[in-house]
């Protein structure tokens, strides 16, 4: 996925300037990790983000 990334935004820009690249690269990686079911990690995977202020 890193590496499509990088090819798109850096690769994409020579097609056209019309279109912003990494515009692009989020919606082709969007599609492709929802139509492949890859498992990719998200920010809920890392970690319990807290809910509450912290304490003093």
């Amino acid at each position: 996925m890193v590496a499509a990334g990088l090819a798109i935004i850096y690769l994409f820009p020579r097609l056209t300037q019309a279109i912003p690249s990494s515009l692009v690269c989020i919606i082709v990686l969007s599609i492709i990790s929802l139509t492949l079911h890859v498992d990719v990690r998200l920010v809920g995977d890392l970690g319990k983000v807290p809910t509450t202020l912290p304490s003093f």
